[in-house]
């Protein structure tokens, strides 16, 4: 009878170890997160610490452009205390691109990875000049991959490395994207049309009045995912919530309200960057749009004339 009783605790145990194991982790993505242009309060973006007094997440992940400026030793100290203070890995954006930021990172500045519940998490460097680094990523992604055999896998990065132009999403910079792009068409070209999901998720975006500050599109098994802060009209993150299974949702910082990632789908991010886009290509074309238009009007004026007189 005693030897029924321990077998029913080493079940209770074990069963509870396992569900303790696959217990959900909660993270926060925010992309841009020293915020506006404008405010240079020598620290991340107020929205985003407000909300971090008022949430708990098991890790915050900071989408590269976490930092204005990388000499400005009050706001790096006052980064250095956040980082201190909470659990947090990063991606280098165009700002975060210093020495005083690698010597902060507590993992290899090119690219790190750990596994959450059977998840394979990739913190990539993707801003970078030299292509022929891309092997050196794919070879460390492929081998992590085949030794991991996770169930999904999220790859962060800063720049959103499957925008190739700005017709597909608006960024803030195309520094750096030569080589984020061709990362993404290798790894297209190899992982897209399987079984296992892809999330990729940036932050290069939202930085400027009426330009994108959320982003999610699906194509196949890849998950496309955006966010960033500093255009003092939308302060948008991405919550994470890595169990069995993954879900994402888009958080507001200010309200706590949850968006279903469809509200923020390819379609409806083009449409609402179209207009400023468009101006913007009219403004760069300018002889050239009113080349044509000029050209346009002398073909009218001289065909109104041949009516008349024929």
């Amino acid at each position: 009878m005693l030897r029924v009783y321990l077998k029913l605790l080493f079940l209770i145990v074990f069963i509870s170890n396992a569900n303790a194991q696959v217990s959900s982790k909660e993270f926060l993505f925010v992309g841009h997160a020293y915020g506006s242009h404008s405010k240079l309060d020598n620290n991340l973006d107020p929205i985003f610490l407000s909300h971090l007094q008022k949430n708990n997440y098991s890790k915050i992940v900071l989408g590269g452009d976490f930092i204005y400026d990388c000499n400005n030793m009050v706001e790096l100290n006052n980064l250095e205390s956040f980082y201190v203070n909470n659990n947090v890995e990063f991606v280098i954006g165009n700002h975060d691109n210093c020495n005083s930021i690698f010597k902060l990172s507590r993992n290899p500045i090119n690219f790190y990875y750990e596994l959450v519940n059977e998840s394979l998490l990739f913190y990539l460097n993707t801003s970078k000049e030299n292509n022929l680094e891309i092997d050196q990523y794919m070879n460390f992604i492929d081998e992590v991959i085949i030794n991991q055999n996770p169930k999904s896998i999220i790859i962060f990065t800063h720049q959103l490395i499957f925008s190739e132009t700005d017709w597909f999403v608006r960024v803030n910079s195309r520094k750096f994207y030569d080589f984020g792009n061709n990362l993404y068409r290798r790894l297209y070209n190899k992982y897209n049309h399987q079984q296992i999901p892809f999330y990729f998720i940036a932050g290069d975006i939202g930085a400027f009045d009426y330009t994108p500050y959320a982003f999610y599109h699906k194509e196949n098994n890849f998950n496309l995912l955006a966010s960033g802060l500093g255009n003092n009209q939308h302060s948008i993150g991405i919550k994470i919530d890595i169990g069995p299974d993954i879900n994402i949702d888009f958080i507001n910082l200010k309200s706590g309200e949850l968006n279903d990632t469809d509200k923020y789908s390819k379609m409806a991010v083009q449409l609402y960057q179209f207009p400023k886009l468009f101006l913007s290509f009219l403004k760069i074309n300018s002889k050239l749009f009113f080349s044509i238009l000029l050209t346009i009007i002398l073909v009218y004026l001289l065909f109104i004339n041949y009516k008349k007189y024929v």
